[in-house]
């Protein structure tokens, strides 16, 4: 059976999740794919999602880390219409090369006037090393 709490009501990982996706504003990142090669580049769309009334200035600030290496940052100002999904634009990313698998995280946040945090979310996307072909041929 699935469920948010268990028999003795103690939240799931599941709860959290959804009570973090029930934020009336928030940021979310979206990508169609979720595996690189080292030296690509990858597009990630930031959303700005607003479940209010009202429409809402905000700052969006994203930070590409690989480890705890910081390679790239962006922000932008974004107004979001009410009741609505907001586009606030494509994060270009370029991934490190890398000699064996590592995961790059993208983390965004939303921040109201005066800098403070509204909301978070994070893009994990595996990078891969790029296989040596032998002789420099491509066989097929």
């Amino acid at each position: 059976m699935k469920a948010l709490v268990d028999h003795r009501r103690t939240p799931k990982p599941g709860y959290f999740a959804l009570q973090a996706s029930l934020a009336p504003v928030r940021v979310h990142l979206r990508s169609d794919r979720r595996a690189f090669y080292g030296g690509e580049q990858a597009a990630i769309e930031t959303w700005l999602l607003n479940d209010t009334p009202e429409d809402v200035p905000r700052r969006v600030a994203a930070t590409v880390y690989c480890g705890e290496q910081a390679l790239q940052s962006f922000e932008a100002d974004v107004s979001a219409g009410a009741v609505s999904p907001t586009y606030a634009g494509t994060l270009r990313v370029k991934l490190p090369e890398v000699a064996e698998r590592q995961t790059v995280r993208i983390e965004a946040a939303l921040l109201a006037a005066g800098g403070k945090e509204i909301n978070r979310e994070r893009l994990d996307v595996d990078v891969f090393a790029r296989a040596a072909v032998p002789g420099g041929r491509i066989a097929c």
